[in-house]
C-alpha cells in the first residue's frame, strides 16, 4: 500500500473521531440545556411541593450534606439541606415500578459521588 493510502485511511479514521465526539459533545450540551431549562424553569416558579415535607415513618429525612431524593412533579428532585437544588428530567413514572416507588417514598445518599452514580444510573 502507498503513503497516499495509508495517510487517506488514517486521516478518514481521525476525521470520524473527530466527527463522532463533536457529535457526542452537542448531544451532551442539548442534554445539559434541557436539564438546566426545566430546572430554571421549576425553580422559578412555585412548584407544589418546594420541600420534602414532614417525617413520616416512611419518609427518610437526610442529614446535613447528605441528598434527598425525591419526586417533584413526576420528575427527580434533589434536595440538600431541605432545599431543592435540583430537578432531574427524568419522568419518575418510565421507571420500572420499584425504582419509581423509591423515589416517591425518598431515597438518601450520602456523597456527590453516590449522588454522581444515581444521576449517571437515571439519566443514562
Amino acid at each position: 500500500m502507498s503513503k497516499t493510502g495509508i495517510y487517506a485511511i488514517v486521516f478518514g479514521i481521525i476525521y470520524s473521531m473527530l466527527i463522532g465526539y463533536i457529535a457526542f459533545t452537542m448531544g451532551q450540551n442539548a442534554t445539559r440545556y434541557a436539564a438546566n431549562t426545566l430546572n430554571n424553569e421549576v425553580l422559578a416558579e412555585n412548584v407544589a411541593s418546594p420541600t420534602p415535607g414532614p417525617a413520616s415513618s416512611s419518609t427518610i429525612m437526610p442529614t446535613p450534606n447528605e441528598y434527598l431524593i425525591k419526586d417533584v412533579n413526576n420528575k427527580i428532585g434533589i434536595y440538600q439541606n431541605g432545599k431543592l437544588i435540583r430537578i432531574v428530567d427524568v419522568d419518575v413514572d418510565s421507571l420500572r415500578p420499584n425504582d419509581a416507588d423509591k423515589i416517591r417514598a425518598g431515597i438518601t445518599l450520602q456523597t456527590d459521588q453516590d449522588l454522581a452514580s444515581f444521576l449517571e444510573d437515571y439519566t443514562s
